[in-house]
């Protein structure tokens, strides 16, 4: 890779590198379009049979999205990073450009991998943040008053850092499963904890997270516009995602190079 596309600029110009670009920008963003508008017919035909089909395909979507971001990490980090059963997927071509979209069937394979090393990534500072909010909502006014008031400010705080660090681990994991191919290895932070403390990934992940972020809120507006804005919030969050994998692998890539 040149210095150009291996730097934050070029991990924004990522998505229109290579012949691949504009279909794969295109499958972003009609993954997210589909996430988006089947889980809004899921919520509106609720409680009939017809949300089941619905969340399925919503399901299927997100599947799908994970499946080609498995494939930029894949091709962002190389297989020939750590030691493992094999790459989680083989991307042909020019590492430096945005991988086409392969099959349908190979993007529900590969998002499958991954959608199983994400779900305790993501579910812990989910049920932990929820337990925490929850727990502050059962309160009673005097109860944080005095000494309470700090307990419970120190109790929010440590709950809120302790699901930014399963968050911080988790871009990583998903690096070590696209490196490796092995789910045991992604499952187990100490055999790459030599990336995390490694100051690439942390100026990597920082980036990413901002972008993450923005991504975010910019999605709320597709799952709750419809027309242009939706469209285009929908490919902004699709193109930042892409963005926000391949600057991970770049994090993990210098770590395990250094």
């Amino acid at each position: 890779m040149t210095e150009d596309t291996d730097s934050f600029v070029g991990a924004l110009r990522y998505p229109t590198r290579g012949a691949a670009s504009r279909d794969g920008i295109a499958v972003l963003t009609v993954l997210a379009l589909a996430v988006a508008l089947a889980g809004r017919y899921a919520v509106a035909v609720y409680p009939g049979v017809a949300a089941l089909g619905f969340l399925a395909l919503a399901l299927a979507a997100v599947v799908a999205w994970l499946g080609y971001l498995g494939r930029v990490l894949a091709g962002t980090v190389g297989g020939d990073l750590a030691s493992g059963d094999r790459a989680l997927v083989d991307v042909p071509g020019d590492a430096s450009e945005l991988p086409a979209s392969g099959s349908v069937r190979g993007l529900l394979a590969t998002g499958g991998r991954v959608a199983l090393a994400s779900v305790p990534y993501l579910g812990a500072p989910f049920l932990l943040l929820y337990v925490t909010v929850l727990g502050l909502g059962g309160l009673a006014p005097d109860s944080v008053q005095g000494g309470g008031g700090f307990a419970l400010l120190a109790g929010g705080t440590i709950s809120f850092l302790l699901a930014l660090a399963v968050l911080y681990v988790y871009p990583a994991a998903l690096c070590e499963l696209a490196a490796t191919g092995s789910l045991r290895r992604a499952l187990a932070p100490w055999s790459f904890r030599d990336v995390l403390a490694h100051a690439a990934y942390l100026y990597a992940w920082t980036a990413a997270f901002s972008i993450a972020v923005l991504a975010l809120a910019a999605y709320a507006r597709v799952l709750t516009s419809a027309g242009v804005f939706g469209l285009l919030a929908a490919l902004g969050t699709g193109y930042a995602s892409a963005v926000a994998a391949r600057l991970s692998g770049m994090g993990y890539r210098r770590a395990r190079r250094r």
